[in-house]
């Protein structure tokens, strides 16, 4: 869509040369009287898309026609008169329409408008009832009634019914038209319902009271049967909260309010690319009814799920772990270096035990037969660490010369220094 509409835009500029620094000037139509949730989505990709690939100035005019069902040729020419003064000064180069009612204005009044001037289209789902003009096209939108049926199928094999609810309004009517087309190829055991005449009340709790093994459409529902208007998304939260049984749909605009999802168009994306319908699911109501992401179709995206509680925290989480981590290996280590330590005083207390005692007997049996050899030198001054065996060596050797014979000292019974000592006569 990006592509056509620069080529038709640079077609422009080069064919009115002499102007070719002005503003482009762009016109919208959309046939509804308010910005619907998709039209808010096309028209904001549709200018920012514009804007960033033509790369020149563009002024953007916007009519939101609000057509009634079924047009009156008087209102077709008021309708005529007002596109005729309102734009007869602007130098238009290019109309974009929105919807099969909006590409029905641009081709009758485009005499009006400017007899030359290209026009794009989107949100179209069938060119067969329009001659278009050479400098006239666009990107059909196909509602994949059928996909998303066959996708709620897979995830509720049970299913026995299908609801289809909504409105009364002519984009409404239009829509269900669509579907009951589509619908005419489902398979044969489903029982179809459709609640189109209902105050939005009632059909809120027509929706609570289904039975089991049914799934709900819901189409639009812009107008109620009393004739109150709503916004499509207001309706939808009101039906969501009333029905006993899943949503689905077919607009990408209503996701995130209610349904479970489907093949959904994403108008945005349609500004930029032909095949715009993907398979979208809300994983909040997956979960609300119980159904099993296994059974969605292959490729299927999956929006606003919860995040687990790793995923939440899982910065939290790994920084923690991190830091328990980093602590626990420094008590490590300083356990391991307070071993270490221990270690290495133990081995020391065990070399020092072992050299003193090696080194404290040698040098006690030294002292012993030092003090001895000094006594029999000088047995008159005996040190006071002797005087014990002192007296035992001098009660032996007093008796020794007169005696002649060995004779017990009078220190102690069984000395041992006295044991060794030979007698006289051995001598």
């Amino acid at each position: 869509m990006a592509a056509l509409v620069c080529q038709f835009l640079g077609w422009a500029g080069a064919a009115t040369a002499a102007d070719s620094d002005r503003p482009r000037e762009v016109l919208l139509l959309y046939a509804e009287s308010r910005l619907l949730p998709g039209l808010v989505e096309a028209d904001a990709a549709f200018r920012s898309t514009v804007t960033s690939s033509l790369g020149a100035p563009v002024s953007f005019h916007t009519e939101f026609l609000d057509l009634p069902p079924t047009p009156s040729a008087d209102y077709e020419g008021r309708l005529r008169d007002l596109l005729r003064v309102k734009y007869q000064d602007v130098h238009l180069d290019l109309i974009m329409a929105c919807a099969p009612r909006a590409l029905r204005i641009a081709l009758d009044h485009r005499g009006e408008l400017g007899p030359r001037v290209p026009i794009v289209f989107m949100a179209v789902e069938s060119v067969a009832d329009f001659t278009l003009p050479e400098d006239a096209t666009g990107v059909l939108m196909n509602p994949d009634w059928m996909d998303t049926l066959g996708a709620a199928l897979r995830l509720q094999p049970e299913t026995r019914r299908v609801v289809v609810v909504s409105g009364t309004s002519g984009l409404d009517k239009r829509l269900v038209a669509a579907a009951r087309v589509a619908f005419a190829g489902a398979p044969a055991h489903l029982e179809f319902t459709y609640v189109t005449d209902l105050p939005l009340e009632a059909a809120a709790t027509r929706l609570a009271g289904l039975p089991d093994h049914t799934i709900v459409f819901v189409i639009g529902f812009l107008r109620d049967s009393t004739g109150r208007n709503f916004d499509a998304l207001e309706a939808l939260d009101r039906l969501a909260q009333s029905s006993r049984v899943p949503i689905y749909g077919v607009s990408g605009a209503r996701m995130g309010r209610g349904i479970v999802g489907g093949r959904l168009i994403d108008f945005e994306k349609q500004v930029v690319t032909r095949n715009t319908n993907t398979f979208t699911f809300d994983a909040r109501q997956l979960q609300r009814w119980g159904l099993k992401e296994s059974r969605l179709p292959p490729g299927s995206v999956i929006r606003f799920r919860e995040p687990s509680a790793w995923e939440r925290y899982r910065w939290l989480i790994i920084g923690a772990s991190r830091a328990r981590r980093k602590r626990a290996e420094a008590e490590a280590s300083a356990r391991g270096e307070q071993l270490v330590h221990a270690q290495r005083v133990t081995a020391v207390g065990e070399l020092a035990a072992t050299l003193a005692h090696e080194i404290n007997q040698p040098l006690g049996a030294i002292v012993s037969n030092a003090e001895a050899a000094r006594w029999l030198v000088d047995p008159a001054e005996p040190t006071k660490a002797m005087r014990s065996s002192a007296r035992c060596s001098v009660s032996w050797t007093r008796t020794w010369p007169g005696r002649g014979s060995r004779r017990s000292c009078d220190s102690a019974p069984g000395c041992r220094r006295c044991a060794g000592m030979p007698s006289r006569s051995s001598r």
